[in-house]
Parts: C-alpha cells; sequence; structure tokens
C-alpha cells in the first residue's frame, strides 16, 4: 500500500448558511466512503492564515502568510492509504472541491 496527500486548493463555495450546510454534508459523506474503503487516514481544512519560513542568509526570515491567489491556496488536505497512484488518482476524482472549481494536487507519501 501507498500514501498520498491530497492538497485541496482554490474553489468558489457559495456564501449562505444553507449552501454550506450542503457542502460540510458532501465532504463528511466522502470522508465517510473513503473511511469505509479503508483508505481514509486522516483529513483537515485549514485556516486562511499562518507563517512562513524562509531562510535569509545566516538567519530566518519569518513572514505572515501564505499570501498566494485564492485559487492557489491550500484549504485542506486528505491523507489516503490506496494501492498506487493509479487508485489515488482514481479517489481524488471524487473530491467535492472539483465540483467549485476547485483542484486537488496529489503527493505521494515517501517511505523513509
Amino acid at each position: 500500500m501507498s500514501q498520498f496527500l491530497l492538497l485541496l486548493r482554490g474553489g468558489e463555495y457559495p456564501e449562505s448558511p444553507e449552501a454550506i450546510q450542503q457542502i460540510i454534508e458532501k465532504y463528511v459523506a466522502w470522508g465517510q466512503k473513503l473511511r469505509s474503503e479503508g483508505k481514509y487516514i486522516s483529513a483537515d481544512p485549514l485556516h486562511d492564515s499562518g507563517k512562513v519560513l524562509r531562510s535569509a542568509g545566516t538567519g530566518m526570515q519569518i513572514t505572515d502568510g501564505p499570501f498566494t491567489e485564492t485559487k492557489e491556496a491550500v484549504n485542506g488536505y486528505y491523507l489516503l492509504n490506496v494501492a498506487d497512484a493509479d487508485e489515488a488518482l482514481e479517489t481524488a476524482k471524487g473530491c467535492p472541491a472539483l465540483l467549485y472549481g476547485g483542484s486537488v494536487e496529489l503527493r505521494e507519501i515517501m517511505q523513509m
């Protein structure tokens, strides 16, 4: 088995309470499906703000951020246990983010 990180980016979500509730229900249902298939390891949404650390010559630069366009911001993640990259791709196609113009980046976890 392999582990894949699905990074959810962007998307345009409606802001009405009813629409938000429907979106949450889609993510909950997808998470339950992943659990029932034995693929789910973990998942969480991410806050919009954070810190960015960069090497700055002989020191460290710390800034607020990340500051990216909304469509490029990482909004959340799913960590999955799947057989291979093909299964990760097929699984990612069911992600609700894709219904709202978002994207899903798949990255295999390197076993060290």
